[in-house]
């Protein structure tokens, strides 16, 4: 993925620098020129992660007891969706 963002946003488009030649004289827009590419294939590793958990933490709530009982009670899959796989606490007393 790296690979592909420096070959878009360096060669082929040329907006983002390759390589980072900071010195202490650089101005704050050059700096923010070079971190933009590292940062944004960081964020995407992070958000490909998260969304793999969620996506896991979904497969093991749809494989629930209550999500299992909800479909046998008959509830259609918009009531069951909102029901049982985002159970929230009761705020009743």
């Amino acid at each position: 993925m790296a690979t592909i963002l420096l070959f878009v946003f360096a060669v082929a488009v040329p907006v983002l620098p390759a390589l980072a030649n900071i010195s202490e004289n650089s101005s704050w827009q050059e700096m923010l020129r070079a971190t933009v590419l590292p940062a944004v294939k960081l964020a995407n590793m992070m958000a490909v992660y998260a969304i793999r958990v969620l996506r896991d933490s979904l497969i093991e709530v749809l494989r629930s007891d209550y999500v299992r009982l909800a479909e046998l009670k008959g509830l259609g899959p918009a009531p069951r969706f909102s029901a049982t796989r985002f159970p929230m606490p009761s705020c009743r007393r």
